[in-house]
């Protein structure tokens, strides 16, 4: 069987995984499966979920695969986030920037601090910023921004703001998954994901020089 705390729904648990997932004979499985290759349900697993796979298959067995939806309290904060840049070479930079919105009439207050941990192998590459007040924390070369405090204005939004990068080339997965903002006006239901592409830096093909006479 399956457990779930907090009474979390099956709409509320979101697994990330960095290459391929295998849901074993028989598994009775809850929450959303983001896999970097493929998905594979053996015979006669059930979810109650989604199964994402994002450059492999999707392999079914006699399965059972119900999607639930969550229903969307009122007026609940809402985070969502991107990157300017998605694609950049190896080295490069992007700037990702988390936007929070906020459809109540009354301001919302961060009550627990905001904390994005970035995928391993990105980086804060420059100073970050934001406009809904408190603190923010991203160190220069750390894997992470914290926003500690603040609040989002009444029927608007506010936003965070850092420049990140990535050396390696590869496929990188920046989630929040629900509940992460946590105000006076609620929690968000919904995850906030972005993916930053990064390609091989490559090197100039070098033409030898020619002597004539």
């Amino acid at each position: 069987g399956n457990v779930s705390i907090n009474g979390a729904q099956g709409c509320e648990v979101f697994w990330q995984v960095g290459s391929s997932a295998t849901l074993g004979t028989g598994t009775s499985f809850i929450g959303t499966v983001i896999a970097q290759a493929s998905v594979t349900f053996n015979t006669s697993a059930t979810s109650s979920g989604r199964a994402l796979a994002l450059t492999g298959a999707v392999t079914l067995d006699s399965n059972t695969v119900s999607v639930t939806s969550c229903a969307v309290p009122v007026n609940a904060p809402v985070i969502s986030k991107s990157f300017n840049t998605p694609s950049i070479i190896a080295g490069g930079d992007s700037i990702l920037t988390l936007t929070l919105s906020n459809p109540n009439s009354a301001a919302a207050s961060i009550t627990a601090p905001l904390i994005d941990t970035f995928p391993s192998g990105v980086s804060v590459f420059g100073d970050a910023s934001t406009t809904c007040g408190g603190t923010v924390g991203a160190p220069i070369g750390s894997s992470a921004v914290s926003l500690t405090g603040g609040a989002i204005p009444a029927n608007g939004s506010c936003t965070v703001t850092l420049d990140v990068t990535a050396p390696a080339a590869g496929t990188y997965i920046n989630s929040l998954p629900s509940g992460a903002l946590m105000t006076s006006n609620g929690n968000n239901v919904a995850p906030a994901v972005a993916t930053l592409t990064v390609t091989p830096l490559t090197t100039p093909v070098q033409v030898p020089p020619t002597l004539g006479k």
